[in-house]
């Protein structure tokens, strides 16, 4: 379990603790230097507008020089509260008026705040300028003390005056200094200071509080299923879920562990069984391979046979077409001998035997041929629905003359391929005349066009309700020269070059048959979408007998 001081729900809230104490700290510190600010300002206006007031007060005093109604005015106004005290003193530093009686004709210290502007030197500074500028310092008992020192400057109703005449050079007459006592600002600071941090705390306490319920709602509630989710698939609880209906990335999170779960589940399960069945998968495995390698056996057999078909079509095509156009020839010379139409009738029949036999012949090499025939085909599209519509007219004939019903069911689209449209209307040619001979008392000859589309395939279905084909005769009926046909109509060349056209297409061919019942025929090419015409190679491909 992980400590608590170590989980992410902690860590959250600790930095949420932080940041917001970190803001409280300078927003209370922000307004205590701006109410300190304030204060300074006030209590400095204060010491100005008494520093007016005193010198607009005791100006005809002076001028009079009644010096008590001027120091009966400066003890009234030092009395008031926050005045410090009020001291008036010459240009040589001597105390004239002051509310404190005990510093009347001293002498300040020339380094003296109020002092040190214009007695910098050994000295002084005729044109200084000290008007109003207030300083800070500490009392002896130690509380701070604001002090402003306004000059007094010489005016021509000063040196004009009958009483007290001053020389018109003399610019500065002496300095006003007033203290005004910050003790009791300094108090109020302080007890705003002290309301500011209390309810800064406040305000944190409640700010920790509301952030550890958003941490808990927000983070350790959802986090917390979801680990426990994990130490369930940890002891072997699979297919374990976690009930989190939430619209963020945890919920989402949540969904892909619970699919998670059900697919590690699933694996598992699937494991357990591929253990439980894998002596019957083993066996079904091994079926296959025997299969495919029957196959393989009989494709290098095919190849072998093919080899030798075209040697032997060769070998045949020569001769037939030697005796074909000697037949013809004879015919020519014996419309023109002098003999009887009888005689002439009965010659010419028997040469036209010999042609149709040649002709048969030469049918029989071309079938040789088109088996054995290999290499590079030009393929295009081809419609197959169009295609097999063209092979049932031409045996339209047979379907009439044996009383064989058709019914066709083909793709409403077309079902389009990439091929030769003669090889493949001869596929089609082959598969419907094997039909209809295999129905000589009639029946139903049934033809079906499908795609495929998860294999990207067409399927075409030709189904006879015929005799059927012995199960010992299945394996061989793709063979040259096998055929079930008792009376020997037939070579058994047809089927052999229906699965040559399918392999050279890359397709399949499969067969099914019951005795009695019927054949069906099952053709697969490969699915070309209508405007992707294209050149291939035909390469053989594998068919299966079912």
């Amino acid at each position: 379990m992980t400590k608590f001081y170590h989980s992410l729900s902690f860590r959250v809230f600790l930095i949420i603790v932080l940041i917001t104490a970190s803001v409280l700290a300078a927003y209370i510190y922000y307004l205590h230097v701006q109410e300190q600010h304030i204060f300074m300002t006030y209590i400095t206006a204060c010491a100005k507008r008494f520093s007016n007031v005193i010198k607009k007060a005791t100006r005809h005093g002076m001028l009079l020089n009644r010096r008590q109604d001027v120091f009966e005015i400066i003890q009234n106004i030092g009395q008031q509260p926050g005045v410090e005290g009020i001291r008036v003193f010459n240009k040589r530093g001597e105390i004239v008026y002051s509310t404190d009686p005990s510093e009347v004709g001293k002498r300040v210290d020339m380094k003296a705040e109020s002092c040190v502007d214009c007695h910098r030197g050994p000295e002084p500074i005729r044109n200084a300028s000290m008007d109003e500028q207030p300083r800070i310092f500490r009392a002896p008992d130690g509380h701070r003390v604001l002090g402003m020192a306004s000059s007094i400057r010489n005016e021509p109703a000063c040196y004009n005056a009958a009483c007290h005449a001053h020389s018109p050079n003399q610019k500065l007459l002496g300095v006003l200094d007033i203290r005004m006592d910050l003790s009791q600002m300094d108090q109020l600071q302080a007890a705003h200071a002290r309301q500011a941090t209390l309810a800064g705390l406040i305000a944190a306490l409640l700010s920790a509080l509301a952030g550890g319920l958003l941490v808990r709602l927000l983070i350790h509630n959802p986090v917390h299923p979801l680990a426990q989710g994990t130490e369930e698939i940890a002891r072997g609880n699979l297919g374990y879920t976690i009930s989190l209906r939430r619209k963020d990335e945890l919920g989402a999170l949540a969904a892909r562990f619970n699919k998670m779960s059900q697919d590690l589940k699933r694996a598992t399960d699937e494991i357990r069984r591929w253990s439980e069945t894998l002596e019957q998968r083993v066996q079904e495995k091994t079926e296959e391979l025997e299969k495919a390698q029957a196959q393989i056996l009989q494709a290098e057999r095919m190849a072998s046979l093919g080899k030798m078909a075209a040697t032997v079509a060769h070998e045949l095509n020569n001769p037939m077409s030697g005796i074909l156009g000697l037949a013809k020839v004879l015919e020519k010379r014996i419309r023109k001998l002098p003999i009887q139409d009888e005689q002439k009738e009965s010659l010419i029949e028997d040469l036209r035997v010999i042609q149709s036999e040649a002709k048969r012949l030469g049918n029989i090499v071309q079938n040789l041929l088109v088996f054995a025939r290999g290499g590079k085909e030009e393929l295009s599209e081809v419609d197959l629905n169009q295609a097999i519509e063209k092979a049932l007219v031409l045996v339209s004939h047979h379907l009439e003359l044996k009383g064989v019903r058709l019914e066709t069911q083909l793709c409403p689209k077309g079902c389009w391929v990439i091929g030769n449209e003669d090889q493949l209307k001869q596929v089609f040619m082959a598969l419907l005349v094997n039909a209809v001979e295999a129905m000589p008392n009639g029946g139903v000859l049934s033809v079906r066009t499908h795609t495929l589309e998860e294999e990207g395939k067409v399927q075409i279905e030709v189904s006879d309700t015929g005799v059927g084909i012995p199960p010992d005769a299945l394996p061989h009926i793709f063979e040259p020269f096998f055929t079930t046909k008792s009376n020997g109509g037939g070579l058994g060349l047809g089927l052999a070059v229906v699965y040559g056209i399918v392999q050279k297409h890359r397709g399949e061919i499969r067969v099914k048959s019951e005795v009695g019942k019927g054949t069906t025929f099952v053709v697969e090419l490969p699915f070309a979408r209508r405007g992707n015409q294209q050149t291939a190679e035909a390469t053989p491909r594998q068919s299966n007998t079912v």
